[in-house]
Formats: C-alpha cells, sequence, structure tokens
C-alpha cells in the first residue's frame, strides 16, 4: 500500500541539480524518506528505457535498474528553433516511475523581456572614467584593465524566504574577491562608490544594503563565473547589492540575465535582460 504522504513528495522534487541548482535541505530530506519508501515497499523488480526524441535529429535512450535516481539533459542546437519535440516514457515491471520534465530557456536580447514574478530585480554596469563612474549601456564598451561596478537592484511587494541571487559573469569579467590574497582591497571598495548619474539607485530613497539589516542578504559568493547573493528573510522593500570586477580578457561577450527566486518556490522569482560586452585594449 503507498502512503499517500510519501506518494506526494516525489512529484514536489523538481528542483534541478544541473546549471547551478542545488537541492535544498527540505528536497534532501523528502529524497530520502521517499527512497525509504521505496526500499520497503516498492521492491519489485522493473526496467525504465525512455527516449528523447526531437524529431529525427536526435535520440538519446537510457535504462534505468529499479531504485536507480537518471537524469537526461538535452541542449539545443543550431537549426533546431521551431522543432518539435517528443519525450517517451516506457516501464516494463511492477515498480513506480517518478519523473519530472522541465524546459528552461533564455532569449536573445532584441527579444528579451524583464520578467517580475513576485520578485523585481535590476542590474547596472559602470565604470570609472576621469574620477567618477559612468552608466553603460548595452553593448557595454570597456577596456581591458579597467574597473566594472556592478549594481543589483531587488525589490519585493511582500516579505520573501531564502532568496538568492545569481548574477551570471561574462568571460571578460573577474571579481574582486578580497578572500582571496591577490585581490585588491581599494578596488573592491569602489563597489561602494556613489552611485552613476541615471541609475536606478537614484529612484528609491529606503535601500536597504548587503549585511545591513539582520534580515536582509547576509551572505555573498564571487565565483569566476557567476556573483551570488543569499538572503533567509526579506521584508518587502528595495535591496541594493554591488560587486567590482576587473576586465581582464579582449572580446565580444554575451552576458546572461540576471536570476532571483525563493529557493524553496522558485515560481516566485525575477529576471533581468541580457546584455553584451565589448572589450577592447
Amino acid at each position: 500500500m503507498v502512503d499517500p504522504l510519501v506518494a506526494g513528495l516525489a512529484p514536489a522534487l523538481h528542483r534541478p541539480v544541473d546549471d547551478g541548482g542545488e537541492l535544498g535541505t527540505g528536497d534532501v530530506l523528502a529524497l530520502k524518506e521517499v527512497l525509504r519508501h521505496a526500499i520497503g515497499e516498492e521492491n519489485a523488480a522493473f526496467e525504465i528505457p525512455f527516449e528523447n526524441t526531437v524529431d529525427d535529429g536526435f535520440s538519446a535512450g537510457v535504462v534505468a535498474d529499479g531504485g536507480e535516481i537518471c537524469l537526461m539533459k538535452w541542449s539545443r542546437r543550431d537549426g533546431d528553433a521551431g522543432l518539435a519535440a517528443r519525450l517517451e516514457i516506457e516501464t516494463k515491471g511492477q515498480g513506480r516511475l517518478y519523473y519530472s520534465a522541465r524546459i528552461a530557456y533564455d532569449l536573445k536580447q532584441d527579444n528579451a523581456s524583464r520578467i517580475n514574478s513576485g520578485i523585481e530585480v535590476r542590474r547596472e554596469y559602470s565604470v570609472e572614467r576621469a574620477g567618477e563612474f559612468v552608466l553603460l549601456q548595452s553593448p557595454f564598451t570597456v577596456r581591458r584593465g579597467e574597473i566594472v561596478k556592478v549594481d543589483l537592484f531587488v525589490s519585493v511587494p511582500a516579505a520573501r524566504h531564502f532568496v538568492v541571487v545569481n548574477d551570471p559573469v561574462p568571460g571578460g569579467l573577474e571579481p574582486v574577491n578580497t578572500a582571496l590574497a591577490t585581490a585588491s582591497q581599494i578596488d573592491a571598495d569602489k563597489a561602494s562608490f556613489k552611485a552613476a548619474e541615471g541609475s536606478w539607485f537614484y529612484q528609491f530613497s529606503d535601500w536597504t544594503y548587503y549585511g545591513r539589516y539582520f534580515w536582509s542578504f547576509y551572505h555573498q559568493e564571487l565565483r569566476h563565473d557567476s556573483a551570488r547573493f543569499y538572503a533567509d528573510y526579506l521584508p518587502a522593500g528595495n535591496y541594493r547589492l554591488s560587486y567590482a570586477a576587473q576586465v581582464i580578457a579582449q572580446g565580444d561577450f554575451s552576458i546572461m540575465p540576471v536570476h532571483v527566486e525563493e529557493m524553496y518556490d522558485p515560481d516566485v522569482y525575477g529576471k533581468g535582460l541580457p546584455a553584451r560586452l565589448q572589450v577592447g585594449e
């Protein structure tokens, strides 16, 4: 007999674990309970052959024995736009199959729009020139060796819980992380300087800064590919986050949209706009 409480846990375990997604504590506990139930109550032998087909262009099959967790991922290729996709799952035996199918995508800059699904987020790039920061417009044009100040503005109309902001860092930039002995504290401090003229910062006067209060963003991770900020609880209001990044490489780079969400309720989220970064000497 299937415990209805345990059976209801499986569909809730929908958090992606690839592309930077992470299982939360609640997900792990629920997953352990589902596995314990499966081992004790659903130990019949079975196979799960399943196949993902996009017209005749792509096909990948995986066969999983009972009790095994599998992840199958398909990424879009050039020329796939407009094709129909079909996911076929066939089970054999008496076991129970739990699965989740998801699609994730980002629009190109010309077609993208800002998304506010319970949280609003905006990103600005500014660069120091002639002793003051100048707000940049996409495509951002900078020179190798310059310091870019990245400002993130988060607004919530009501209290939010366990919020994470993920700002992808383009290949031409490297965040200045003072946790590393080789980082410049002087360059890092430039992120806290006065906002550039025309900044969204001047739209409100009640900004809450990183680490200012107990209930605000309290933890940050400056990685080579992203900057992330975390909060356990956010009262309704406006929040400003910032970090400095050094321009390290020439080229033309895509900047993925900044994303913010409630970790345990990802349908409450916000997404900014993509941009382009052009780096010269």
